[in-house]
């Protein structure tokens, strides 16, 4: 799921607010928490709110976000220097994912620079640039401060120079053979990942094309300069006003198989429920304008970029909420499949049991003469005071002169007062297991 702004989203946004925001005036200024703000601006009759959450968007929203109690100090501040301004300007600065906002002019011009990467940044400074207040003070690489009393160093924004043939050709020499050309290219290029997959499906390359393996440097380097040179296209045309969309991805909802439950016969619910109901949409990504990759999935259309990833966010935490309750019903009915299954193991058993016993039944009913005489005998050796060795190997000797009772016998065990005989039930041989009186074992201990 798509979380924060690329470079290509980003000048889509800008080309649509401009003409829609520039010359409107700041009403006030609210958070919505620490990292996320509100700005109501008002051109009679027409009414905006501008969202800014630090490092993720930047956008205009219809929704009616709750609201602070009390406003936070960077809040009161921006208040304090924005309230009334007329906003004059939107811009990128350089190629970065960085947004200067600027409120009146001259002397008296204010400007909010939102940065969006990494942890995010909202900073509020004068004219010239002056850190007036900030959310995250820190000290970038470079050693350049960002504090309160420090210019913003805007000079330092990173422009964008076109990737030429030749450079290209150095790119694609340096990768290791198995890259993905995704991979090789993106740190490159501004645009993204996804307007770079959408040029190089253009250009005839697989969505999983690597280097030696479905891209020869010889034979394809026109190809993937002119995917490049369509990447730095739709970067510098930007898709402000034009029909953007919304991504869905299908989760499958979980439900009981009830051809186990029925003995393989499906019931009237199962077949009711197996149709559309039976997967959950829910946002995936935004794009300002429809790409290849995503042709065959699901979308929602909407008039302009700003509009789609205000239903995004907007709808988000219902989305991620819709989509934990699934995750908990498809727990939950797996956990009730894993118990039915070993109900069902657990029956089968007690019914292989219950069957074992009734043939060893019907093979003691079958043959009581020889199951009386076989216990009669080893009482008696218990009543004689013989061993348990001795029976034994008394057993095993009328087993040498084929005694009839003696060869049914299969296995002694006076510990327990069992002896265990071979029986047939008229179908197969049985081991069937009888014991001898306790007492009289008790005796011969």
């Amino acid at each position: 799921m798509k979380t924060r702004f690329s470079t290509a989203d980003l000048q889509s946004i800008i080309a649509e607010l401009r003409p829609r925001l520039l010359g409107m005036r700041v009403a006030n200024v609210y958070d919505v928490d620490g990292k996320t703000y509100l700005i109501k601006l008002s051109r009679p009759p027409e009414k905006a709110v501008l969202l800014i959450e630090s490092g993720i968007r930047l956008h205009t929203t219809e929704y009616d976000w709750p609201k602070g109690s009390t406003p936070s100090g960077f809040a009161m501040k921006c208040r304090k220097h924005l309230r009334t301004r007329r906003l004059t300007a939107i811009t990128q600065l350089g190629i970065d994912r960085i947004v200067d906002i600027a409120f009146g002019s001259g002397e008296a011009a204010y400007h909010m620079i939102v940065e969006l990467y990494d942890r995010g940044n909202i900073v509020l400074t004068d004219h010239r640039f002056g850190i007036l207040s900030l959310l995250r003070p820190r000290t970038d690489e470079a050693d350049v401060r960002f504090a309160v009393g420090e210019r913003y160093p805007v000079e330092c924004a990173k422009a964008y120079q076109n990737l030429t043939r030749e450079r290209l050709q150095e790119v694609v020499a340096q990768a290791k053979p198995g890259d993905p050309l995704r991979k090789v290219l993106n740190p490159k290029l501004a645009c993204g990942p996804a307007v770079l997959q959408h040029c190089l499906l253009g250009a005839g390359f697989g969505e999983n094309s690597k280097v030696g393996d479905g891209f020869d440097a010889e034979k394809d380097m026109a190809r993937l300069f002119g995917a490049v040179q369509e990447a730095e296209q739709c970067l510098a045309a930007g898709a402000g006003g034009s029909k953007s969309f919304i991504v869905q991805k299908a989760q499958k909802k979980g439900r009981l198989d009830s051809k186990k439950q029925q003995g393989g016969q499906a019931t009237e619910a199962t077949a009711a429920g197996a149709d559309s109901s039976d997967e959950l949409l829910i946002y995936d990504d935004y794009i300002p304008f429809m790409m290849r990759q995503y042709e065959q999935q699901p979308v929602v259309e909407f008039p302009s970029f700003d509009r789609a990833v205000d239903v995004f966010y907007s709808e988000l935490e219902s989305q991620k909420m819709a989509l934990k309750i699934l995750n908990q019903e498809q727990a939950a009915l797996k956990k009730l499949e894993s118990v039915k299954e070993d109900h069902q193991k657990r029956l089968h058993t007690l019914k292989e049991s219950q069957e074992m016993h009734m043939r060893q039944a019907r093979a003691i009913e079958t043959h009581a003469d020889i199951v009386d005489k076989a216990i009669l005998v080893i009482r008696s050796s218990l009543a004689n005071s013989l061993a348990w060795d001795d029976i034994q190997d008394m057993v095993d000797s009328a087993k040498q002169r084929q005694d009839p009772v003696a060869s049914h016998i299969k296995k002694l065990k006076l510990q327990q007062n069992q002896i265990t005989l071979q029986l047939s039930d008229g179908d197969d041989d049985s081991d069937v297991s009888d014991h001898t009186d306790s007492e009289e074992e008790e005796e011969e201990e």
